[in-house]
């Protein structure tokens, strides 16, 4: 996974380059431990693992079994903050948050162009011609980030940030295009010729570019 490369490559350029070496000064032991700790806590923000690590801190949470003198509960803070980090876009203010979406956005979409040369299935929002970035966002809103950010919420409140997760939320579900409508806007060309005057109709009130 990308994450493991990241890690990778953090280590052989630290410990390689003397200017950068940031672990200069830490003993075997110390620095095998630290070691041992920053891949557990980066690999923690692989999506795969996503909903075992929510599913860990959440069971932690509600059994009040979070222990900040045990090692296991520092680590899985530390985990869990990583992930909150990595995930966080949407609990910034609106305009931060679209500005960094659009970046987002475009990296998937420059994925979906290699993968269309390739010849492979382009991955799901990832279709340039066929952007569904509400949809995305709602999703990504809904099903990863609003479920950790409220545990996290419970234990350690930032309520600014969850007002601004609401309010992207918000923001995003105001622009979701219904499926069918969906399937006009992007067919409306070949449409036309059929059924000109619906395209023609919809596109008077709004709904189609």
């Amino acid at each position: 996974p990308l994450e493991n490369h990241h890690v990778a490559s953090f280590f052989a350029l630290t410990l390689g380059t003397p200017e950068a070496n940031i672990l200069t000064g830490f003993g075997d032991t110390e620095l095998r431990s630290l070691r041992t700790k920053i891949i557990q806590t980066v690999l923690s923000t692989d999506l795969i693992q996503h909903f075992k690590y929510l599913e860990v801190f959440k069971n932690a949470v509600a059994s009040k079994s979070l222990d900040y003198s045990k090692p296991e509960s520092v680590l899985l803070l530390m985990q869990v903050i990583m992930k909150l980090s990595d995930v966080n876009n949407p609990m910034k203010s609106n305009e931060l948050s679209r500005r960094w979406t659009s970046l987002i956005m475009e990296e998937f979409w420059q994925q979906g162009d290699k993968e269309a040369e390739m010849g492979a299935p382009i991955s799901m929002f990832m279709e340039r011609h066929t952007p569904q970035v509400p949809k995305c966002q709602c999703g990504f809103i809904s099903f990863l980030v609003k479920p950790l950010a409220g545990v996290w919420n419970a234990v350690f409140p930032v309520p600014e940030l969850m007002a601004n997760l609401t309010d992207n939320f918000e923001y995003w579900n105001r622009q979701v295009v219904p499926a069918p409508l969906l399937f006009v806007t992007h067919n409306a060309p070949r449409l036309r010729p059929r059924f000109g005057c619906c395209v023609d109709v919809l596109q008077g009130w709004g709904l189609l570019p």
